[in-house]
């Protein structure tokens, strides 16, 4: 106690390792909480799935909420094989219209939830086109080598004389 007879007060500065990271998934909670006001449109049956899964990677639950003029697509991705850590590669996602033809389109990455997980989630906000041209949703889970395996960017063979 002081002279007064209160008890003094001691300020502190703790830094909580992972602050940063605890932010961020406060503010995709924050996020999600409000998307869960809107219909899941896959649900609902306006848009639908297609999956293309990797060799290591399966695509699982996918969903797509529109909010003001924009399309909130989010899903999970589950590894095929036992390993473990960062899932490799990306995730193309294409809104596709009535006759097939690509709406919208962005590429994004796996999220994982921990780095033991062998289960990750992507998500992605593209613009909304017209909720009446909208037949579908395509993601694409691509390898990392699968983008260097493309025939237009294989290297060229070298020769052994260095010519």
């Amino acid at each position: 106690m002081n002279a007064s007879g209160s008890i003094p007060s001691v300020r502190t500065s703790v830094k909580v390792p992972g602050a940063r990271a605890l932010l961020k998934i406060a503010g995709l909670l924050l996020l999600s909480a409000c998307t869960g006001l809107t219909p899941d449109l896959v649900v609902t049956g306006e848009l639908k799935v297609e999956r293309v899964d990797s060799h290591s990677v399966r695509i699982g639950l996918v969903q797509a909420q529109a909010i003001d003029k924009e399309l909130y697509i989010s899903g999970h991705l589950d590894e095929t094989f036992s390993g473990r850590g960062r899932i490799p590669g990306h995730i193309d996602i294409e809104i596709l219209g009535e006759d097939g033809r690509i709406l919208s389109q962005t590429t994004t990455r796996a999220v994982e939830s921990s780095p033991k997980a062998s289960e990750a989630h992507f998500s992605a906000t593209l613009t909304l086109p017209s909720r009446s041209d909208m037949q579908s949703i395509r993601v694409i889970h691509h390898e990392a080598h699968s983008i260097l395996a493309t025939p237009e960017r294989e290297p060229s063979p070298v020769s052994p004389t260095g010519g």
